[in-house]
C-alpha cells in the first residue's frame, strides 16, 4: 500500500488512481480560508474562493462541476486535504498547466488540464509513474469530492486561495 495519498486533483487526479481504497485521501479541515461555492440559484452564481479569486458559474449542490467551474476553482489555487495515514497533503494548480504537489518529505511536479465535460486529468513525475488520471469534481459543502469516471468517490479536498503552502 502507499504511504501517500494518490492524489492532487493533479495529485489530487493522480490521487486516486494510486492507493487501494483504505489509503485514500480523507476530507480535511485547514486552518487557512478554503474554497466557498456560492449556493446555487435558477441562474448563474459566482464562485468564489478565499481572498476575493472568483468567476461565474452555475454550481448545483451535488452536482458535478463544468469545465468552466473546475478552471475558475482550481486554476491559482491549492487542493488541500488529508490522506488515509494522517499526513495532510497539497497540489497547487499553476495557471499555465503545471502542478506541485507535496505530502510530508514527498514533493512531485506534473501538468495538469481540463476537459470539455468538466474532469480534470493531472499526470505527476513520481506518483503514477506520469501516467494520467483524471476525476469529476462534484461540490459538498466547502468541499470538493472527487471521482473515479466509473463514478466511486475518491476524496475530498478544500481549495486554499493561491500557494499559501509555497509549492
Amino acid at each position: 500500500m502507499n504511504p501517500y495519498p494518490p492524489l492532487a486533483v493533479a495529485g489530487l487526479l493522480a490521487l486516486g488512481g494510486c492507493a487501494e481504497n483504505d489509503a485514500l485521501p480523507r476530507a480535511s479541515q485547514p486552518a487557512v480560508p478554503t474554497a466557498v461555492i456560492a449556493p446555487a440559484a435558477p441562474q448563474p452564481t459566482t464562485v468564489v474562493v478565499a481572498n476575493g479569486v472568483s468567476g461565474s458559474s452555475v454550481a448545483t449542490p451535488g452536482l458535478r462541476l463544468t469545465a468552466a467551474e473546475v478552471r475558475v476553482l482550481i486554476a491559482g489555487n491549492t487542493a488541500a486535504g488529508i490522506a488515509a495515514n494522517g499526513q495532510p497533503y497539497y497540489a497547487y494548480f499553476r495557471p499555465d498547466g503545471a502542478v506541485e504537489f507535496r505530502q510530508a518529505d514527498l514533493s512531485d511536479s506534473g501538468s495538469w488540464r481540463v476537459m470539455p465535460d468538466g474532469r480534470i486529468c493531472s499526470t505527476l513525475t513520481r506518483i503514477n509513474a506520469g501516467a494520467e488520471q483524471c476525476y469529476s469534481l462534484y461540490r459538498n459543502g466547502t468541499n470538493v469530492d472527487y471521482h473515479r469516471p466509473d463514478g466511486n468517490r475518491v476524496g475530498t479536498f478544500t481549495v486554499e486561495a493561491g500557494d499559501p503552502q509555497n509549492l
